[in-house]
């Protein structure tokens, strides 16, 4: 008798509908997803009989966080082969290269010849397939300096090899400005809705795309 009053005050309806809305606006827009599964099962306890839903809502977004996480891990290892490749493929070319601690927002492999009379600060940008382009920061965020290098490399499949282009601070720069340009034209038109940072290393996009591949090919302080 308890169990039966008790289900007639969880006004089904109603909830059912809140934990639905509630819960698909976490699993598509929240970033937090722990947080969303505690909630949910938490709501769920006193009623778990009430609400089937909120079972399963709950194990979506579990399932969700689960492959979000993997994805970020491929993406953060991926990004650490492209670091270690590019300093183990300058030591191989006589050069001191030393990548950073991860995640320093400034530098990835700080490079100097045997001397110790030349450096460069290289930012790595790493894809694990053959990306057409590769994002970036803001042109204002780019760095221009004089030591200032960005170098791309991504992974080509059926060669089982980095192909690997090179970049100053101030043609990296002007990359990201010439994309940021023609996608403003894009949104002028109505097919695009925001403008994304990238530098295209597609030869349709970027006649300079090869002039950078021989670069990075020839590269020596």
């Amino acid at each position: 008798m308890t169990h039966i009053a008790r289900n007639r005050r969880c006004y089904p309806a109603v909830l059912s509908r809140t934990l639905t809305v509630a819960g698909f606006v976490g699993y598509f827009y929240s970033s937090d997803w722990d947080e969303i599964a505690c909630w949910i099962r938490d709501l769920r306890r006193p009623t778990a009989t009430c609400y089937p839903a909120a079972g399963l809502l709950s194990r979506r977004v579990r399932g969700l966080h689960y492959v979000r996480q993997h994805e970020m891990s491929k993406r953060t290892l991926s990004g650490i082969a492209g670091v270690h490749y590019v300093a183990s493929e300058l030591s191989r070319r006589g050069l001191i290269a030393l990548p950073t601690t991860k995640n320093l927002p400034a530098f990835d492999v700080l490079v100097a010849n045997m001397e110790g009379t030349k450096h460069a600060n290289v930012q790595v940008k790493a894809s694990a397939k053959r990306a057409p382009f590769f994002p970036m920061p803001a042109p204002e965020k780019v760095r221009t300096g004089r030591h200032d290098f960005y170098v791309l490399v991504r992974w080509l499949e059926s060669e089982r090899r980095y192909e690997g282009f090179l970049l100053s601070g101030r043609q990296a720069k002007q990359a990201v400005e010439e994309t940021c340009a023609w996608q403003r034209i894009s949104i002028g038109k109505g097919t695009r809705t925001k403008v994304f940072p990238t530098v295209n290393v597609m030869p349709a996009r970027s006649p300079k795309a090869e002039k950078w591949k021989q670069a990075w090919e020839n590269w020596k302080l």
